[in-house]
């Protein structure tokens, strides 16, 4: 049975406080969608540019792209690099796409307080496995304190069906991304 995406319209953009559920029949994205200001995207997407280029994502095959008004993080799936004994994608290249795309999210709010955040814990709940094909990722903040954030995410494959979720903890750091 395909697990229904969850929809989220933000009523206080700057803390994602007070975000809520979007009945069913308003929700017709296969990814989470929060009403956001276009204020900052187009700067946003320098970082992702350098971002995109660090050795870790170059090796695993991610790449954010920011997707209207938030960021995605796609990986399609190699078999020569991403799949495990049992021949579906090993937990851990799907627990980085949703790393990735949840502090991404997370990090659009906090670089607007000059810092990073970087992750502390990461919970992922695996639904169903996938062994070829694209899968997406994409987060959102839940709550940005001074110290430490929360986020949530979701990956799914092509089709749109879930394949992982999670949540993470972030520390906030007085660091920012490299050139």
């Amino acid at each position: 049975m395909l697990e229904k995406p969850l929809c989220f319209r933000g009523t206080d953009t700057d803390s994602f406080r007070n975000c809520k559920r979007l009945p069913d029949e308003q929700c017709n994205q296969k990814f989470i969608k929060i009403s956001l200001p276009e204020n900052s995207m187009n700067e946003y997407e320098e970082i992702l540019s350098i971002v995109g280029s660090a050795p870790w994502y170059r090796l695993t095959g991610m790449t954010p792209k920011v997707l209207g008004d938030r960021v995605v993080v796609e990986m399609e799936i190699d078999k020569n690099k991403h799949l495990q004994a049992l021949g579906t994608a090993h937990g851990g290249a799907i627990a980085s796409v949703l790393d990735s795309a949840i502090g991404l999210n997370v990090n659009r709010e906090v670089i607007k307080m000059g810092k990073t955040a970087v992750t502390a814990q990461l919970n992922i709940h695996y639904i169903r496995p996938v062994a070829e094909g694209k899968i997406v990722g994409v987060g959102m903040p839940v709550h940005i304190g001074s110290k430490v954030t929360v986020g949530y995410g979701e990956v799914r494959n092509e089709d749109g069906e879930l394949i992982a979720t999670g949540t993470a903890t972030f520390y906030i750091i007085n660091r920012k991304f490299k050139d």
